[in-house]
């Protein structure tokens, strides 16, 4: 059975494509994930600073033990807070990148009428 060509447009147009447009933001969404890390920085968020990590030695030397502990401590602390950071600049850009996804997806729905819309608006502005 033929359909007409403007039902094949619309179909084509808000079907298919607005489809085709939700998958790429999530796509978007998911590499924004990964290229700022942020399960992994979640999993090991206590974790030390680079793997700046002090061993206590052998024997029972307080000042060292207080030293490497305050030093270890300092490591994981650092880390935490360069991981806070990275969390949050990350949650902004998904943000940033949902609240696109979204303006896309409405331009794309009604770019048609907008373009009619304007298309009179022109005609109406010459004659």
């Amino acid at each position: 059975m033929s359909r007409s060509i403007f039902l094949n447009f619309i179909s084509w147009y808000y079907f298919e494509r607005t489809r085709a447009i939700i998958q790429v933001w999530k796509n978007f969404l998911k590499f924004n994930l990964a290229y700022f890390s942020t399960g992994f920085l979640l999993k090991t968020f206590f974790s030390p600073w680079r793997k700046y990590q002090w061993s206590y030695g052998r024997g029972l030397d307080i000042g060292r033990y207080f030293q490497v502990f305050t030093s270890n401590l300092l490591s994981r602390v650092m880390g935490s807070i360069v991981r806070f950071f990275l969390i949050i600049i990350g949650a902004i850009f998904e943000l940033l990148v949902f609240l696109l996804g979204i303006v896309a997806i409405v331009s794309w729905i009604f770019l048609p009428v907008i373009l009619i819309i304007v298309f009179l608006f022109g005609l109406r502005l010459i004659f």
